[in-house]
């Protein structure tokens, strides 16, 4: 256990996806891999599961994803292998999860956190909308 440390120079592991494979079971993100995700949509609908493994109950976990069209654009992400709470506040109603941009090249960021080892996580967009040619 640490208490109050003092950290300077912080950063957070990035794990690069790269561009969507469109595989059978979904595209896992593993957030034991790091807490910051990147991801290419390069596939009309795209299937991500969130992976629980290494993830402990009881304790706090979270995973950004910056998620970016491809050159294409028009590309969504099926959230169904998974539990996820959305914020009915911001218009977005479980399980389908936020309309995301889908102008070519442009990213968005989403954040995910979970109490229970990844059972259910709950998920708000951190910031929609950046053009990133």
């Amino acid at each position: 256990t640490v208490y109050a440390p003092a950290l300077q120079n912080y950063s957070e592991k990035i794990n690069i996806y790269g561009a969507s494979t469109g595989i059978e079971g979904g595209e896992v993100i593993e957030v034991s891999d790091g807490n910051i995700a990147t991801i290419t949509l390069s596939q009309p609908q795209v299937k991500l599961l969130i992976s629980d493994s290494g993830l402990v109950s009881g304790q706090s976990h979270s995973i950004t994803l910056v998620v970016k069209q491809d050159a294409a654009g028009n590309n969504i992400i099926d959230w169904s292998l998974n539990t996820i709470y959305w914020p009915r506040g911001e218009g977005i109603y479980s399980p389908d999860g936020p309309t995301l941009s889908t102008e070519a090249n442009y990213t968005d960021f989403i954040t995910l956190m979970t109490f229970n080892a990844g059972s259910t996580w709950y998920g708000v967009i951190s910031a929609k909308g950046f053009p990133t040619t």
